[in-house]
């Protein structure tokens, strides 16, 4: 969000990751943990429905023999990458390609050991050997094998790869830190927000506060403990506006202080 002649202007970012993706998610567990998906073609859908001129490319890799392939791979397993552009502006993303227990697939295939969920069961017999009810020697862990890439394998890894470049304009970018929806403010906050921005500032100004002057800036954004934030985009970040009409209410509530006290 930008404040342009004292107007809330939403960015392509901030309009996608306002989106609740609730309604397009997919769930699967692995290992236990649950996983959040968002699927991909009613992610691409709704791109298009917003911004019908946005394009995405799959990366093509260059290969020893001088041909190119949708992956990369060497022996860390193999890669993809895909490139989305939206009102001009494109980003890049990688990811691994791996099977449905997140492991990354190889050329040939591989083997990794799990804990065996039995274990906790078994008790050891006379010789100290961990054992099921049944006397069945239990091993701690087991070996699972991972098998060698293929073309479906890339073709898929090469759609979650998409979805999440999308998550990098803002789209289901909230699904990645484990939140449940998006964090939004409403426009009606943001705008009450500004009012009462602007409110503070033209009574500090009339107070004699140079509010449009280079200092003036550098000493909210000090005080409101605000980094790296340009005044003009405040709005982008609800929590450190709050801040900076905070320090201001204060300063006025000082000044006014400091009057009574001075008659």
């Amino acid at each position: 969000m930008k404040i342009v002649d004292g107007e809330v202007v939403m960015s392509s970012f901030d309009t996608l990751y306002a989106v609740d993706c609730s309604a397009m998610v997919e769930k699967k567990t692995v290992g236990g943990v649950g996983l959040t998906y968002l699927s991909w073609s009613d992610a691409w859908a709704l791109i298009m429905k917003m911004y019908p001129d946005a394009s995405y490319e799959f990366v093509l890799w260059d290969q020893p023999d001088g041909t190119k392939k949708l992956y990369s791979l060497d022996e860390t397993g193999a890669f993809v990458m895909t490139k989305v552009t939206i009102e001009g502006v494109t980003r890049t993303m990688m990811l691994p390609v791996m099977d449905g227990a997140n492991k990354s697939m190889k050329k040939d295939f591989w083997f990794y050991k799990v804990k065996n969920g039995l274990y906790k069961y078994a008790k050891p017999n006379a010789d100290g050997v961990m054992c099921d009810k049944n006397g069945q020697p239990v091993e701690e862990y087991i070996q699972k094998k991972v098998e060698p890439i293929t073309s479906m394998d890339v073709n898929k890894t090469l759609m979650r790869c998409l979805v999440k470049n999308l998550a990098m304009f803002g789209l289901g970018l909230y699904i990645y830190s484990g939140e449940d929806l998006p964090g939004t403010v409403e426009e009606e906050d943001i705008t009450k927000m500004l009012k009462r921005f602007n409110e503070v500032r033209n009574e500090l100004s009339g107070m004699g506060w140079d509010v449009h002057s280079q200092k003036f800036n550098e000493w909210l954004l000090s005080a409101a403990n605000i980094h790296n934030v340009d005044p003009g985009v405040l709005l982008n970040f609800p929590a450190e506006m709050k801040r900076a009409i905070s320090v201001m209410e204060k300063a006025i509530e000082r000044k006014k202080n400091e009057a009574n006290t001075g008659q």
